[in-house]
């Protein structure tokens, strides 16, 4: 099972154990000596669990931040969303070979990342606006889009944002940018209806750029 996902074309058996073999070694040990990669008795693979992941630890901080000890504290909740937003640096795995990790193709994970870290981006941007930081709140926006491009409601709370900080030419160059993106499908009626009510002339610059 495990060969047949990593390697879909096939493997022999010492390429495979040698490849668990590295992976122990770099996993390493916890402090009692157990390997953090291990087998059960049924000959199964186990990870200890000290072994966690980004997306673990992300989803953890968001937990915690919204409903955890963030919940009952600005401070704490403006903490953990940070420090879970410094976790994302873009898509998961965008600069995999063609044709590696094509199991990832049937792992949810593969959707969850997005929808996760534009909800901690929409949340630590919402923390910023409570205080009026909208260069804060844009900068986070702006992060969780890197991972989570096709989200729409980044682009709407990144257009309010921007409309804050009361810079038209700004806003104008935002709206151009997400027109641009938007390709031939054209923009999507609820971004339409909000670009009218924030920037009413936004359709010249689309006509004139035409």
């Amino acid at each position: 099972m495990l060969s047949s996902a990593l390697w879909p074309r096939g493997v022999t058996a010492d390429v495979r154990d040698a490849l668990l073999e590295r992976l122990r070694a770099w996993l390493g040990s916890d402090p009692d000596g157990t390997p953090r990669l291990g087998t059960d008795a049924t000959g199964r693979l186990t990870l200890a669990k000290s072994v966690v992941s980004d997306l673990d630890v992300l989803r953890s901080l968001y937990y915690e931040a919204t409903q955890g000890r963030g919940a009952g504290s600005r401070q704490v909740r403006g903490r953990l969303l940070t420090d879970a937003l410094v976790l994302v640096r873009g898509p998961l795995l965008a600069d995999r070979p063609e044709g590696r990790y094509r199991w990832l193709t049937h792992e949810i994970v593969d959707a969850q990342l997005p929808l996760l870290v534009a909800d901690t981006g929409l949340a630590l941007s919402e923390f910023h606006l409570e205080k009026n930081r909208a260069e804060k709140a844009i900068e986070a926006l702006t992060a969780a889009l890197r991972t989570a491009p096709a989200d729409e409601r980044l682009w709407h709370e990144l257009l309010r944002a921007t409309h804050t900080t009361g810079d038209p030419g700004r806003l104008r160059a935002l709206a151009a940018d997400l027109v641009a993106r938007s390709g031939a499908r054209g923009v999507p009626p609820r971004t339409e209806a909000l670009l009218d009510e924030l920037l009413p002339t936004w359709r010249e610059g689309v006509s004139a750029a035409g």
